[in-house]
């Protein structure tokens, strides 16, 4: 199943003319909880390739799961 997730935030930063650094969130809290424990991807983030001198391009992303043993 793919989601489209629209970023809340996004900070940017141009470390020099052609390389620009981001980052963004988005709460992803109903679809973790509609579609419980299992392996989740990421597709269509804009990133580029190109040489790594002056900054490089590069990306990646990460998931961070807050859990609650209301039992505990």
């Amino acid at each position: 199943m793919y989601s489209d997730v629209t970023a809340l935030g996004i900070d940017s930063v141009t470390i020099v003319p052609g390389f620009t650094q981001y980052q963004a969130y988005a709460d992803v809290t109903a679809l973790a909880k509609n579609n419980g424990a299992g392996t989740y991807e990421v597709g269509n983030a804009p990133l580029s390739t190109g040489l790594i001198n002056n900054g490089g391009n590069n990306g990646g992303w990460c998931i961070v799961v807050v859990y609650e043993n209301s039992d505990g």
